[in-house]
């Protein structure tokens, strides 16, 4: 069973000067790949705030930061325990 759809502030963003990023971002990465049910939701937001905090994307940390609480049952308190460690790595 597919997770439930995550809407995205890429179109209102960038989508008069960048619309096949818009499509890739609603369609693909949220419309396909979020959806899949190989990983929990949970599992799929550390994973990806790993990569940010690691690749030193500091700029796409808030969104997936506030988007955790809203789509898993995972609370800020919880997230910033489990992500303490991650800068030190």
């Amino acid at each position: 069973m597919k997770h439930k759809l995550i809407t995205s502030s890429v179109r209102e963003r960038v989508g008069d000067f960048a619309p096949a990023f818009v499509s890739y971002t609603e369609d693909v990465l949220f419309g396909d790949v979020w959806r899949r049910s190989e990983l929990s939701l949970r599992e799929r937001s550390l994973i990806t705030v790993s990569a940010l905090v690691a690749g030193e994307h500091g700029g796409q940390l808030p969104y997936h930061l506030n988007l955790v609480p809203r789509i898993t049952d995972y609370r800020k308190k919880n997230w910033s325990r489990s992500s303490l460690s991650l800068p030190f790595m």
